[in-house]
């Protein structure tokens, strides 16, 4: 089972998060900010911390991940700038992050294979063009060219005729349509 995650935002504002302007490259600082502030650490007092460094690691020291976001990446990201292949999945959660800030709407769900059939039926049934099929968009070639290098893969869709209000009608008869099965 996967996850999919979709963000309904536009082409032109993701690529103005790239060599940003400086009052965008100050809001998109914020929400980075926002989301990965370090979480604050009380003091642990007590015996063992009076003793001095008995241990290899001090105890409160924090163990970050090579894919969490340092302040250089945000900069990195914001400048437009080469992104060191060591740096890639830190990016990539960074990049995703500030879509997520930025897009007009998004929403997450687990899907098995037979739950991705159901929901290209029910966009096709709804008047969705099979190439905007999830289907059809997870077997074409990316459009970003970042590699996740963390088993995530970036993908942008087309909008429908009309943009973003284009999805509405869709949306409408998806719902009024008989509902994805259980996947049973």
């Amino acid at each position: 089972m996967g996850e999919l995650r979709l963000y309904a935002i536009g082409i032109e504002e993701v690529r103005g998060m790239f060599g940003a302007s400086p009052p965008v490259a100050e809001h998109l600082r914020e929400v980075a900010q926002r989301a990965f502030a370090p979480p604050s650490v009380e003091a642990r007092g007590g015996l063992l911390s009076k003793l001095g460094p008995i241990f290899k690691r001090v105890p409160a020291t924090p163990v970050i991940s090579p894919t969490q976001p340092e302040p250089h990446d945000v900069e990195v990201l914001l400048a437009g700038a080469y992104v060191p292949p060591d740096r890639t999945g830190a990016t990539w959660r960074l990049l995703e992050t500030l879509v997520q800030g930025i897009a007009w709407g998004s929403t997450r769900m687990g899907l098995t294979a037979q739950e991705l059939d159901d929901l290209d039926f029910a966009l096709a049934r709804g008047g969705a063009s099979a190439s905007v099929g999830l289907r059809h968009l997870l077997n074409s070639a990316p459009s970003l060219n970042l590699d996740s290098g963390a088993g995530t893969e970036g993908r942008l869709a087309p909008a429908p005729e009309g943009g973003r209000d284009g999805w509405r009608p869709i949306g409408r008869r998806c719902r009024e349509s008989r509902p994805m099965s259980s996947g049973r």
